[in-house]
């Protein structure tokens, strides 16, 4: 607990943009050194390869491009699918309207003559 006679420093603006333009600079070299290497297989400085994040983010890479793949090859078929069951439908649909025209037109069975 802090007794009422303590006083509370604050850091100077001077303190606060240092500590700010540090930490930039280590997000930095961290964006550099190990998230590019790592996500998108980009080294800019040798550093992702001596680390083997390079070829974790090719694999990374490769992996997307082999889903994108198979998205497209679904999307295809699916649409392949969608395709025959409307003309499927459309065949039902057409042979049930020739039964039903055939029913119309003859004698029901038994009593000789028209419905």
């Amino acid at each position: 607990m802090s007794t009422p006679d303590e006083t509370i420093t604050t850091p100077s603006a001077g303190a606060l943009i240092r500590s700010t333009l540090l930490a930039m600079t280590v997000a930095g070299v961290l964006l550099v050194t190990c998230v590019l290497p790592a996500e998108y297989g980009v080294d800019p400085t040798g550093a992702g390869r001596l680390l083997g994040l390079t070829q974790m983010g090719e694999v990374k890479q490769a992996l997307a491009e082999e889903a994108a793949a198979n998205a497209a090859a679904e999307a295809s078929a699916d649409s392949v699918v969608a395709a025959s069951e409307a003309a499927a439908g459309a065949a039902a649909g057409a042979v049930a309207d020739s039964i039903a025209a055939a029913g119309r037109s003859t004698t029901p069975l038994g009593t000789g003559r028209e419905p």
